[in-house]
């Protein structure tokens, strides 16, 4: 997956959702691509099972609203991640920033990981992205989320329909069910403009999820929510 920091800034930037998602795709082509090859995944799994075991303690915070929710973000399953992936998260979490809206889980997967808002740079270094331009992460209507290929969404090669997809925020438990997928050409922004009042959820990656230079495409993931539970944020102390 490449780089997302100068993607953020245009996201800002677009007056609609058409040159949101413009930008987006424009930008995905003009980013650097990681490098990708078999030895640094060798690299990463002769560190050990890349299980690190505990979780952190962490505020889910919606900045629309206002409410928040403390819930245990465990360290993520790195065995499939690129080595320079794994640095890049440990350099992240030193760094701070602002906390994330949600925490999403595909237990079948053995995924678990915050949502940030924005796919900036720290954002997808630290976790998941909500994708700007498409529904905040409390709203009916279309939600996007983005993660790097070769880090937190590298597990999303073994998705099959019919999985669910967990999205815990400040005040709502839902689960989502994966319909189908899609491979794009990596100018093919017509996803970004198909919202609607609808609750649904979209995950977007780069593809091929093992590809050396830049990814031609995204892969994409169509989920639908079969259940939805309101639930009580958490006064802070």
């Amino acid at each position: 997956m490449v780089r997302f920091s100068r993607v953020a800034s245009l996201f800002r930037s677009a007056p609609d959702l058409l040159a949101a998602g413009t930008a987006l795709i424009l930008a995905l082509t003009a980013l650097p691509a990681r490098a990708e090859t078999d030895s640094g995944l060798a690299a990463a799994g002769a560190a050990g099972s890349g299980m690190v075991a505990g979780a952190v303690p962490t505020w889910l915070q919606n900045p629309w609203t206002g409410d928040v929710r403390l819930v245990n973000v465990p360290a993520p399953d790195q065995r499939l991640w690129n080595a320079a992936r794994v640095e890049d998260y440990t350099v992240a979490l030193s760094q701070g920033g602002t906390p994330p809206l949600a925490l999403m889980a595909i237990d079948r997967l053995s995924l678990e990981a915050p949502v940030y808002n924005g796919i900036d740079e720290l954002a997808l270094d630290r976790g998941l992205g909500r994708i700007p331009g498409m529904a905040k992460i409390h709203e009916t209507g279309h939600v996007g989320i983005s993660g790097h290929r070769d880090g937190f969404f590298r597990v999303l090669k073994d998705l099959q329909t019919g999985d669910r997809i967990r999205l815990q925020t400040a005040t709502r438990n839902e689960v989502f069910e994966v319909r189908d997928f899609s491979i794009v050409d990596k100018h093919d922004d017509r996803i970004l403009h198909e919202n609607g009042p609808e609750r649904r959820l979209t995950l977007v990656t780069c593809y091929p999820f093992y590809f050396v230079g830049h990814a031609p495409k995204r892969y994409i993931v169509h989920a639908v929510p079969v259940s939805t539970v309101d639930g009580q944020a958490t006064p802070r102390p």
